[in-house]
């Protein structure tokens, strides 16, 4: 398991529609959330993320149409 995936770097918490960028390894949706735009190092961006559900990457910046989502940040984040 990669450090920071459980937290121990911090967490950024999103809830507006505005562009967030960072260093992340780990979103996690608070409710039915809908990303409408996120750069990462995954091949295609999800669209929808039920409660609760999580996913691993490399993320360096995310916009949110609707919803709530929990941004892990990386060791990299502390330098």
């Amino acid at each position: 398991m990669l450090n920071g995936w459980g937290g121990m770097y911090g967490v950024d918490v999103f809830s507006d529609t505005d562009t967030h960028a960072g260093d992340w390894v780990k979103i996690v949706a608070k409710g039915a959330t809908v990303i409408n735009a996120l750069s990462s190092n995954w091949t295609a961006n999800p669209a929808n993320l039920a409660d609760g559900e999580a996913i691993y990457g490399v993320f360096t910046s995310i916009d949110l149409t609707s919803g709530i989502v929990y941004c892990y940040r990386s060791a990299k984040a502390q330098s």
